[in-house]
């Protein structure tokens, strides 16, 4: 192992290794203040969840086990979250819901210079991210620290609004979420997604679906989340 990877190393593990570099424990503290407080910012509400000193274990234990997949300090709470799920943390829903809203936030899309669709098209704000958990993760506070698992998965859609930069969110049952991502990707007008929904559960009442798309879509559109 050479000495910049003897370094690396160091940076990472929980305790320091002997890097036989000048500045070696100094690059090492300053490093992983910097790993922490990049973090630590990005997960307020786990964090009142779960404990200052806790969260602070799991930063060490995700540092010790793995390197970050980015140079770029501000994405990695992302590997923070990734490696969460692959590990089944108790928290590692809510981290990810608190992470879409840093994503939300950062798009690059330009909201304010997008032209107006056609009058029937469903075309989501691009901003829009998709987030599904087996709790309600907005419910989690300092005071509520346990939820009950439903027995549906609730899916949140969290995304940016134009002008005021505003993060909104809202929370949608799984067919309206399956028809939403479909037209994320390849748009279309409102009749084409209550078509597909009838065509994946031909026993849906077709009214029914219609309504409930429709009004689903007025809401988001008060919001900015269909533009």
């Amino acid at each position: 192992m050479s000495s910049d990877e003897r370094l690396v190393r160091s940076v990472l593990s929980r305790s320091p290794i002997p890097v036989e570099l000048p500045g070696a424990e100094v690059y090492r503290g300053l490093v992983r203040n910097n790993l922490r407080g990049v973090i630590k910012n990005a997960f307020p509400v786990s964090i009142e969840v779960e404990g200052d000193a806790s969260f602070e274990a799991r930063i060490e234990d995700f540092l010790d086990a793995r390197a970050p997949s980015t140079s770029l300090y501000r994405d990695i709470p992302g590997d923070l979250v990734q490696w969460a799920l692959e590990e089944a943390l108790p928290l590692a829903d809510l981290m990810h819901y608190e992470w879409l809203e840093i994503v939300a936030a950062r798009h690059p899309a330009e909201l304010d210079e997008l032209t107006p669709g056609e009058p029937d098209e469903v075309r989501l704000n691009p901003t829009m991210q998709f987030g599904m958990y087996q709790r309600k993760v907005h419910l989690l506070s300092a005071e509520r620290t346990e939820l009950e698992h439903e027995s549906v998965p609730v899916v949140y859609l969290v995304w940016r609004r134009p002008v005021t930069d505003e993060i909104a969110f809202h929370r949608v049952g799984l067919l309206l979420a399956r028809a939403l991502a479909h037209a994320q990707v390849h748009g279309g007008p409102q009749g084409a997604l209550v078509e597909r929904l009838l065509q994946e559960h031909p026993s849906l009442d077709a009214e029914e679906v219609a309504e409930r798309l429709s009004e689903t879509l007025d809401q988001l559109r008060e919001r900015d989340g269909v533009l």
